[in-house]
């Protein structure tokens, strides 16, 4: 009964494991949507990261063809595992391309996850990182490191296998990987073990500079029992630096895994390395061609059936027991087996050793094993000894094969199903791996009868005879190793006679080994079937023809000098075009005569490609600012129109910098070495304070510095604070008669300050709770806002203190919704009352992930409360994620603002709220930019004289080298008052944490970045003055000016008639211009016309009367081929009727037209209705209307 019963629960478990449940195919498509798409194969989603999250273990996810930016990494967790019968899928479809310019792809804790059919390039460091993952595949995938252009600068893993298990990696390629310094791996184990490594490519990585290692295969750290087979690894590290490495498979303290089938070729230090205390490992089959096998510090190591083509088998360091060589050949090298280690027990059997020229030893030791073993094995003649000792028995000296060494190189069942290579002086007979046999020739035809058996019976096969019809008689199939009963031996479409008369062998459908077939290369394909490199530039005809699609016989396929070699494995150059970056400039001339980046067009990033730079502005293509005046080239040439080799093009004693930002420009006003967080600032009764963290490291920010300015932006002191702990955020805020600082460094504490930047007493405490503290003050006393704790969530917590320090209020809840996490809070004073918001999550849509934005009031006169019983929602967009809120005040409203996606897509956005906090009007979309291409952080902003300025840090502009300073105006309706503009005017190097005050006419920014000569971050700050005036009375408010880049003294920049405020406002053409659209009609002339100065191809019109003789004269400006087309209409009636066609000028030049009169009527005749001429001047005089089109011929 127990019996039956085990039977039938191992029945049940059978039963229960291999339930197959239904699967869900989910898509991904480069046109497909997030917001709308389904994920159906109809409704793709658009990006990766939404397939992953919106599948579940079991399914799969086809990502269809196209190149996918990922920026921040993807991950799989093991909430998407699947089953051993439903693993969890995701396969590319076609050519799929995952560009990760941040993270990579992460598994972590994942099984029976299958990654299949894409290329994942990593511009951080690694392609795939499966961590604690077990019963996984990775296939068929290819990894790269950004091309050769791109140098990572530290380690860099193709695929990172940790503490994984049982899982396979196969068919992938991790090849032409690189790095800048450290280390490079195609397929990396650490702790990983009974994985299976098998048929994959790793070959021709490299470190450019500086490392340790390159390595195509690498077992470390306990990697055990894994199976490495049929993986090909060639030419890793085969150029560069000479200090560093290059492996193809190395182990280290590892033990137990095999080894089989595996090429070795061309690795500059070793094919295969074990070494520090890796234990028995077994060899089998496997290939080395011209690098080493090392073997170090191994307990016992047994190497078969495997061939060494000019390679060594290399046994040394500590003691081994056991070492056990067997039916191996070696083919070429001084010493086929060297021996420097202790070995207890030593054997090299059935093995064949072959010389071209003499060599000293096949086997050479340093010391005699305690037994050994030297038999069944063949030497020829080039051997001087077999051994450094004399004990060595059953050797027999064979006139082995001269083609043996290329037939060696082979594929390895073939060779091992071979027949002998020859026969010995002693009559015996050696097959390839059969040890030694008596040589019988029963018919006395020179074949030996254990070759004539394979193929037919004895007497049928004579030496001259040619079964097959090859013209290759018996004996040249024997003495060559062809088939006598098969044409084509290795049927690779060429007879075996053909294959000998072009030196090929008939044996080998890859006679070089190069990946190509013999007949490809003979009759298809530009390149040699003899040799694997045809045109000796070391980079393989397979890889030349299949990866970079350059000419196997040219070492310089698109003859610019440089070698395909230098261009793809030094310069990262493209091999096939003369002029890689098609800037005008060939490779070679960048490289060797102007040093500029043959991959970029624009080396120094001065909006000026480098060919340009050379030969029209000779200017210097490496400095962005050639003649350094801080304003770059570019900018010189395209928007101040001053000369960029001059730093004072017009010879004013003014530098161009400072004419062209003809009035305000940031200046240092901190010390150096900031690290960490936000600028902060306040201001209130004339005085302006800015503060920051300071540190020497990340862990040691312990100072606040500070500044004080008067009330026309002029320094008038300093504040300073040190602690013993570090900090990690700070706020500060003015009342009408002190600073206050508040600060987090493990809870939050206040200290008030002087007007003059004393401290004021002593710190005060206000919680032990370490959130980020937010500080407003309405004059007469502060609130300091923090995120908190409740008894499960996250929620937003206030304090209050008057100007003094002392504490009015302790720790008090201001959200009311506490079911899930409240963040992120910031408050600000409308000199009354004070506005505290928060990002809220769930309270939008019960049992959603989205966060909304949410606030309340607070009053602290004459007691602290908390003014609404519920939270107030300020967002009306509530589909998905609205975080990092702000509040501002102008005196009267607030405006909140957040960033999130709305009704006009992903976007800065903001809503008005009156004096008690309620939101009124619609969402204001205050900057838009595409979260896929650009940043956006630290979001902040002060009331301007009723109005409203935002302050923001971005990168969605491509002005320099990471993030700027935004900012825009909003009038007291919240309405955007011109555009967003960039505030600071060096735009190279980061730029970051902004905060801004006002004191109702002025207005002040700071930020932190680095720049204009300094090395480290730095705070920098600018000063607008009377921002809302007009000083020029061009309708354009002078911060606008300054935006605008243009003269707030000047009313009419660009002297084209318009005013500047009209232009920008109303026409929105270019101020700085009297042309915009460059169509030869002036802004003024196009405006009074009625057309478009935005558009070249618009229409422009005339109101015109005839002279007193009823002609009509016309002259306008014209570039060269345009034809212009007048149509009339009567003034009356206002209609168009074609009048005339005027031909194109030759050359540039004023156009004069003159017409009688125009047929409007279409009668064919001018008449008194059609303006004809008349002996009434009051007929002759008459108005009417011109409009003029133009087009090219």
């Amino acid at each position: 009964m127990r019996q039956l019963i085990g039977i039938f629960s191992a029945a049940i478990l059978f039963f229960i494991s291999g339930i197959s449940f239904a699967q869900t195919t989910y898509y991904v498509a480069v046109t497909g949507n997030d917001s709308t798409g389904d994920g159906s194969s109809g409704n793709p989603w658009k990006t990766v990261a939404r397939g992953i999250s919106g599948m579940s273990g079991g399914d799969t996810l086809v990502i269809r063809e196209g190149e996918y930016d990922i920026q921040s990494g993807l991950s799989i967790s093991s909430s998407k595992n699947g089953t051993v019968l439903n693993p969890t899928v995701i396969i590319g479809e076609g050519n799929v391309v995952l560009l990760f310019t941040g993270g990579y792809f992460y598994l972590a804790g994942a099984s029976y996850v299958h990654i299949k059919n894409m290329t994942m390039i990593s511009f951080y460091s690694v392609g795939i990182y499966l961590n604690g993952c077990q019963s996984c595949l990775v296939e068929d995938v290819t990894v790269g490191s950004g091309g050769w252009n791109t140098v990572y600068s530290h380690q860099f893993f193709g695929i990172y296998l940790a503490n994984t298990q049982q899982t396979t990696i196969s068919g992938c390629n991790a090849s032409y990987l690189n790095g800048k310094n450290y280390s490079v791996y195609g397929i990396y184990l650490e702790g990983s073990s009974q994985n299976t490594i098998s048929g994959n490519t790793c070959s021709y990585n490299r470190i450019y500079h500086s490392g340790s290692r390159v390595t195509g295969i690498y077992l470390n750290n306990n990697s055990n029992t894994n199976t490495v087979s049929g993986n090909v690894c060639e030419g890793n590290m085969q150029s560069g630096s000479e200090s560093i490495t290059g492996i193809g498979i190395l182990i280290e303290n590892s033990d137990g895994n095999t080894f089989i089938e595996n090429r070795l070729i061309n690795n500059r230090t070793s094919g295969i390395q074990c070494q520090d205390r890796s234990g028995t490992h077994t060899f089998v089959r496997n290939i080395f061609d011209n690098n080493d096998c090392i073997l170090k510090n191994l307990g016992s190591v047994s190497v078969k059936n495997s061939i060494f083509i000019d390679s060594t088998l290399i046994v040394q360091g500590a003691a081994f027991s056991t070492v056990a060589v067997d039916h191996c050949v070696f083919s070429g090298t001084e010493q086929p087996v060297s021996i420097t280690a202790p070995v207890s027990n030593l054997s090299v059997t059935n093995s064949i050793f072959y010389a071209e020229s003499p060599k000293q030893r096949a086997v050479s030791m340093d010391s005699t094993p305690a037994a050994y073993t030297v038999s069944n094995d063949c030497f020829n003649d080039q051997f001087a000894a077999v051994s450094s000792f004399d004990n060595d028995t059953t050797t027999h000296l064979f006139h082995v094969d001269p083609q043996f060494r290329d037939r060696a190189r082979g594929n390895v069942q073939v060779l091992s199903g071979s027949a002998c290579i020859g026969s010995a002086s002693d009559g015996s007979d050696m097959g390839v791996f059969g040890g030694a046999q008596n040589f019988v020739d029963t018919d006395n035809d020179g074949l030996p009868d254990t070759w004539e058996q394979q193929y037919s019976d004895i007497s049928l096969l004579s030496d001259t005879g040619d079964p097959d019809f090859d013209s290759l008689i018996t004996f040249d199939e024997y003495f060559n190793g062809a088939n006598p009963a098969l044409a084509d031996t290795d049927n690779d479409g060429i007879d075996d006679a053909a294959e000998l008369l072009n030196n090929l062998k008939p044996w080998l459908p890859d006679t070089d080994a190069d990946g190509l077939n013999d007949y490809a290369e003979l009759f298809v394909l530009p390149s040699s079937p003899t040799n694997s490199d045809s045109d000796s530039d070391h980079i393989s005809d397979y890889f030349e023809i299949v990866y970079f699609g350059t000419n196997p016989m040219s070492t310089d396929t698109d003859s610019d000098g440089l070698g395909d070699n230098e261009e793809i494995l030094q310069y990262g150059t493209n091999p096939l075009s003369a002029d890689s970056d098609g800037d005008g400039l060939d490779d070679n001339v960048e490289l060797n005569v102007e040093n500029t980046d043959p991959t970029n067009p624009d080396t120094d990033g001065d909006l000026i490609n480098d060919a340009d730079e050379v030969l029209v502005y000779h200017t210097d293509p490496r400095d962005y600012d050639s003649d350094d005046d801080w304003l770059e080239d570019g900018q010189e040439l395209f928007e101040s129109m001053t000369d960029p080799l001059d730093n004072d093009s017009d010879g004013n004693a003014v530098s161009d910098w400072s004419d062209f930002y003809d009035f305000q420009t940031e200046v240092q006003i901190g010390s150096t070495n900031v690290l960490g967080f936000t600028p902060v600032t306040a201001y209130s009764a004339g005085r302006y304070v800015a503060a920051w963290a300071r540190g020497t490291s990340f862990v040691n920010i312990k100072n606040v510095d500070g500044i004080i300015l008067d009330n026309d932006g002029i320094a008038s002191g300093t504040i300073s604070l040190s602690t013993t702990s570090t900090l990690y955020a700070i706020d500060v805020a003015a009342a009408n008669d002190t600073f206050c600082l508040a600060w987090s460094n493990g809870g939050i504490t206040c200290q008030i300050f002087t007007p003059t930047g004393l401290l004021y007493g002593s710190p005060v405490s206000i919680s032990s709770q370490a959130g980020s503290p937010s500080l407003a003050s309405n004059g007469d006393d502060y609130l300091i806002c923090w995120q908190g704790t409740d008894a499960q969530y996250a929620g937003v917590f206030a304090s209050v203190i008057d100007n003094d320090g002392t504490k009015i209020a302790s720790s008090f809840q201001v959200n009311k919704y506490t079911l899930h996490n409240q963040r992120t809070p910031d408050v600000n004073s409308d000199g009354d009352k004070y506005m505290a918001v928060w990002g809220s999550a769930t309270q939008e849509l019960s049992g959603s992930d989205d966060e909304g934005i949410y606030g309340n009031t607070i009053a602290t006169s004459p007691s602290v409360v908390v003014q609404s019983t519920s939270d107030i929602h300020i967002n009306t967009y509530t589909t998905g994620y609205q975080s990092s809120p702000a509040v501002i005040s102008n005196g009267t409203n607030y405006l909140v603002t957040w960033q999130g996606p709305g009704d006009d897509g992903f976007g800065l956005y903001g809503r008005l709220a009156d004096a008690a906090g309620t939101p009124f009007g619609d969402e204001i979309l205050i900057n838009g930019f595409d979260p896929g291409t650009g940043t956006l952080s630290a979001v902040t902003g002060t009331g301007i004289g009723g109005w409203f300025f935002v302050v923001w840090a971005a990168e969605e502009y491509t002005s320099g080298t990471g993030q700027d300073i935004y900012g825009r105006l909003l009038d007291n309706d919240g309405t955007p008052v011109g555009s967003a503009f960039r505030i600071n005017t060096f735009v190279r190097n980061e730029q970051q944490a902004p905060a801004a005050e006002s004191n109702g006419s002025d207005l002040f920014v700071v930020w932190q970045g680095s720049g204009q000569g300094a090395a480290q971050q730095t705070i920098y700050g600018i000063y607008f003055d009377d921002v809302l005036g007009d000083t020029d009375n061009d309708g354009l408010i002078n911060l606008l000016e300054w935006s605008n880049k243009l003269n707030a003294s000047d009313n009419d920049y660009d002297n084209d008639g318009l005013d500047d405020g009209y232009e920008v406002l109303a026409c929105h053409t270019d101020p700085k211009v009297p042309d915009t659209d460059k169509d030869l009609q002036s802004d003024f002339f196009e405006v009074v016309a009625g057309t478009s100065p935005l558009d070249p191809m618009s229409l422009f019109m005339f109101n015109v009367s005839t002279d007193s003789s009823g002609l009509v004269t016309l002259a306008w400006p014209s570039a060269e081929g345009r034809v212009y087309y007048i149509d009339a209409a009567d003034y009356c009636t206002g209609t168009y009727i074609p009048a005339a066609e005027v031909p194109a000028l030759a050359v540039p030049g004023m156009i004069e037209y003159t017409d009688a009169g125009f047929d409007l009527d279409n009668d064919g005749s001018i008449g008194a209705l059609d303006f004809a001429p008349s002996d009434d001047p009051q007929v002759r005089r008459r108005f009417y209307n011109l409009r003029i089109q133009w087009d090219i011929k």
